[in-house]
């Protein structure tokens, strides 16, 4: 029997405890509607950013902005205030070369779409988007390039794999 080390399994808990939080549908939200703890935390840490369009996703508020470096970013944040995720876009080349020198191995023929990294309470893990043909893959990696989740997509039909 194998033993997950501690890092994945803090990963797996983190991950389960963020997928609890956000529901298959995220509501729009004007700003005025977003609680001030959140509004406060959020300038705090972002306090330049002017196009911010929020969302309601089940007890959280997510904001969606283009970052200073003009990268794709939303930061979740719980209703008090706390942070739970940051996800910026980035380009393939910024991947971990880790992370590049897998993919090949384990999803030849897949073309890369998109990228994030994603740091959820200062666990950082890297979401991937591949296509082959008519089949998309998310796939979430840890910094060391384990695959920590697999999501597979086929015209509309779903299936997980972790």
């Amino acid at each position: 029997m194998k033993h997950r080390s501690t890092s994945s399994s803090r990963a797996l808990v983190l991950l389960t405890a963020l997928l609890l939080c956000i529901p298959a549908f995220a509501q729009k939200v004007d700003p005025k509607a977003v609680p001030a703890p959140v509004m406060n935390k959020f300038n705090i840490f972002f306090p330049k950013m002017k196009k911010v369009k929020w969302e309601k996703e089940g007890d959280c508020y997510e904001a969606n902005f283009k970052d200073a470096k003009k990268a794709q970013t939303s930061v979740l944040l719980t209703a008090e205030g706390n942070i739970k995720e940051v996800e910026t876009c980035i380009k393939q080349s910024a991947l971990p070369k880790k992370i590049n020198d897998t993919i090949p191995k384990l999803f030849a023929g897949y073309k890369f779409e998109e990228a994030c990294r994603i740091d959820a309470s200062g666990l950082i893990t890297y979401e991937v988007e591949m296509e082959k043909g008519k089949e998309t893959i998310e796939v979430i990696f840890s910094e060391a390039a384990a695959v920590m989740s697999k999501k597979v997509e086929m015209e509309g039909a779903e299936k997980k794999k972790n």
